[in-house]
């Protein structure tokens, strides 16, 4: 073992590491790749919005008549503002609150993905919503927040 605190025996030693032939093992590689997918959680939590309500969960919705012939809304709160949408048949309703521009996108766990510019007073429409899980994700000048994953 190398003395690290000598910078030039640290530095010879890091040389011999990369140029060893030796392979690194495919063990390796993925709990590098794990360590790196943790470089920026904590950034991720505080850009998510949360839901803080969903009407398809509250009971008086319920016994009036099937989820599928209700309008459903939802409301996400978190990173300074709120999202609240109104889903009815295909077409997705929208406010940003505080009002202000920004982009809305309403991406699928396949993919896919519809997206609105928001006006100034933060309401936007949205037609050909993507079905299924989803999640929304706004982006207000160049910082970008997403909800939780949601079933629509």
């Amino acid at each position: 073992m190398s003395n690290w605190n000598d910078d030039d025996a640290l530095v010879q030693e890091l040389r011999a590491a990369v140029a060893s032939s030796e392979a690194v093992s495919e063990r390796s590689r993925d709990a590098a790749r794990a360590a790196f997918t943790w470089r920026n959680v904590d950034r991720e939590l505080e850009e998510l919005l949360t839901l803080s309500h969903d009407s398809s969960l509250v009971e008086d919705v319920l016994v009036r008549g099937s989820a599928s012939t209700e309008t459903r809304a939802l409301a996400f709160e978190g990173a300074g503002f709120g999202l609240e949408v109104e889903l009815t048949g295909d077409a997705l309703v929208g406010q940003v609150v505080p009002g202000r521009t920004c982009r809305v996108v309403v991406r699928s766990v396949a993919g896919a993905a519809a997206a609105v510019e928001v006006d100034e007073d933060g309401f936007f429409t949205l037609d050909d919503v993507p079905q299924g899980t989803v999640r929304f994700e706004v982006t207000i000048e160049d910082a970008g927040y997403a909800t939780e994953w949601v079933l629509l």
